[in-house]
């Protein structure tokens, strides 16, 4: 039921759709259903749920209607379930990102995000207006021909890096308008272990710093462990003596690779860190649901 009124916020009711095949900006999906609540001066989204990229997307917040028609502002709590790696970064060049694409990556994806953006006249996300809360769960990675892995591992030929499997991992990551932060990734691979923190531009920027072991490059990469890895048997090797690597590139530009000192790469990420939790404990200037630390440490 609904009460008669102008779409300023006036109307109230509730609205429940449904669709077999859903087009969303770039997004395509089956299976679609939104169950939203409309009140004064928004609209609150109760249920939203997708088909897409081998999974499901699951979507539940508060869009503001009051701002105009150029501004509405999104504060919103994603799950993916299950999304495939090949099919999510498929979007990246349909939406001009330069990051991985379908055929650099492979595996699956379980992730939450805690997001606020301001869709526009057209109801689409502006990158600029965006931040967002991810934690991961990444299963059977798979990374193909990697820029930035093959300029850090340069000594060695691209045979033996051009395609690393990864033991399972998660990770925390921050996007704050067009920047992901990374404050501490962990990962472990029939190549080496490595430790990755810094910052990556959607439009290819990069300051990354990136740990690994010089002895487990050199006698890692063998067909027992990718076998191991790939069953699900192998458990994290003890790291002997990361060495730190700076990878710095302005977008659309190869990386500058330097060899970086521990004691640097350590103040570098404590930092970074202290830029990650200043950002998460931002308040926002729309409604008091930020800050994101409150969602994070729940």
């Amino acid at each position: 039921m609904f009460r008669r009124g102008s779409l300023d916020g006036t109307i109230t009711g509730q609205v429940h759709v449904t669709a077999y095949q859903m087009h969303y900006g770039v997004l395509r999906g089956n299976n679609f259903e939104l169950l939203t609540s409309l009140e004064a001066g928004r609209a609150r989204l109760e249920d939203c749920s997708v088909e897409a990229f081998g999974g499901k997307l699951e979507l539940r917040g508060v869009l503001w209607t009051d701002s105009g028609a150029s501004h509405h502002p999104l504060r919103a709590q994603m799950q993916l379930l299950g999304v495939e790696l090949p099919q999510l970064f498929a979007l990246a060049a349909p939406l001009g990102l330069d990051v991985l694409g379908p055929d650099n990556v492979r595996g699956t994806m379980r992730a939450e995000a805690d997001i606020q953006t301001d869709l526009g006249a057209t109801f689409l996300p502006q990158v600029a207006r965006t931040r967002a809360f991810v934690h991961a769960d990444l299963r059977e990675l798979e990374l193909l021909d990697v820029e930035a892995l093959t300029q850090a591992t340069g000594m060695l030929s691209p045979r033996r890096t051009g395609h690393l499997y990864f033991e399972p991992v998660q990770a925390d990551f921050l996007l704050d308008r067009g920047l992901v932060l990374i404050p501490e990734l962990n990962l472990s691979s029939n190549l080496t272990d490595l430790q990755v923190s810094g910052k990556y531009g959607l439009d290819g920027r990069a300051d990354l710093y990136v740990g690994l072991s010089p002895l487990q490059t050199l006698f890692g990469n063998n067909r027992k462990r990718v076998a191991r890895i790939r069953s699900g048997e192998a458990t994290q090797r003890r790291s002997r003596g990361l060495i730190y690597l700076h990878l710095h590139r302005a977008a659309g530009s190869r990386y500058q690779v330097r060899l970086f000192k521990k004691k640097d790469q350590q103040q570098q990420q404590t930092e970074l860190r202290e830029e990650y939790e200043r950002l998460l404990r931002q308040p926002s200037s729309r409604t008091n649901l930020w800050p994101m630390s409150e969602l994070v440490n729940e």
